[in-house]
C-alpha cells in the first residue's frame, strides 16, 4: 500500500503592521501526516514565512485559506524539504511496519556447556 501524505496548518503567529500591512503571518506551525493502512506517523514544525512589501503576495488574515497558507510553506522548505519531511516520515513509516531484527551474540558451539 502507498503512503499518503496530508498536511495541514496548526496555527499561525502575525505581526500587527508591516509597511501599512496589518495581520502579516510570518510563523505557522504545520502538521505532516503520512499514512500507510492502519500505520500512521505525524511530524510537525514551524516554518517562518517571508514577507515582501515590495511584491507582496498579501491577502487580509481573515480571508486567509489553508491552501493558500500551505502553498507559502511550501515555497519556504522547497521541494527539496517537503521531499525530505515526506522521506522521513516513510522511513518512520517502514520501521514500524516492518522492524530491524537485532544480532544476539550467542555462546560457542566449542566452547563447551
Amino acid at each position: 500500500m502507498a503512503t499518503t501524505y496530508t498536511w495541514s496548518i496548526d496555527s499561525m503567529s502575525t505581526l500587527p503592521q508591516v509597511n501599512g500591512f496589518t495581520d502579516v503571518v510570518v510563523l505557522c506551525k504545520w502538521l505532516c501526516v503520512g499514512v500507510d493502512g492502519q500505520t500512521s506517523v505525524t511530524t510537525e514544525d514551524f516554518t517562518k514565512i517571508t514577507f515582501n512589501s515590495s511584491n507582496p503576495d498579501y491577502i487580509p488574515y481573515s480571508q486567509l485559506t489553508e491552501q493558500k497558507v500551505l502553498e507559502w510553506v511550501f515555497a519556504s522548505l522547497g521541494a527539496d524539504g517537503v521531499s525530505s519531511i515526506e522521506q522521513s516520515i516513510q522511513g518512520q513509516i517502514n520501521s514500524i511496519l516492518t522492524p530491524l531484527v537485532s544480532a544476539s551474540a550467542q555462546p560457542l558451539p566449542w566452547a563447551g556447556a
